[in-house]
């Protein structure tokens, strides 16, 4: 799930598919990528992940104003899980989702240590240090 290559280590199963499991907010963006991603295909999935998405999204900005709802492992995992979708998307919010990306782990010192924690920096590291690269293909404008 959402790598180039899978291996042993894979930390999108390993860690975010459990937290996943346990965190109805990653669990919504795991399940809006899924769509986005079979949406290529079978466009009735669209719909779904079109308003999945916006819903996270309005979501995220409610709790940006509460910082112990912003500052969260769930939050760090969702929006990792929505930067993997606008790559398949192409749409315009991937700069908007990495800034903040960026900003969220200003104040990763907030969150326990744990081997979520470590993933997501290493994810993170990996999206700030190649978000130009990494950037969307296709932009509908």
């Amino acid at each position: 799930m959402m790598v180039l290559l899978d291996h042993i280590s894979n930390g999108y199963r390993n860690i975010l598919l459990p937290l996943a499991c346990e965190d109805e907010l990653v669990q919504r963006a795991v399940a809006v990528v899924a769509a986005q991603h079979l949406a290529l295909h079978s466009p009735s999935y669209q719909s779904f992940a079109d308003q999945g998405r916006a819903t996270l999204i309005s979501r995220l900005c409610r709790d940006s104003t509460s910082p112990d709802r912003v500052f969260t492992t769930s939050t760090w995992a969702t929006l990792i899980v929505l930067l993997v979708g606008e790559t398949i998307t192409g749409s315009s919010e991937y700069a908007h989702i990495l800034r903040t990306l960026t900003s969220l782990v200003q104040n990763a010192d907030q969150i326990a240590p744990s081997s979520a924690r470590q993933f997501l920096s290493q994810q993170t590291h990996m999206w700030v240090s190649h978000g130009t690269l990494l950037r969307p293909a296709v932009e509908h404008v």
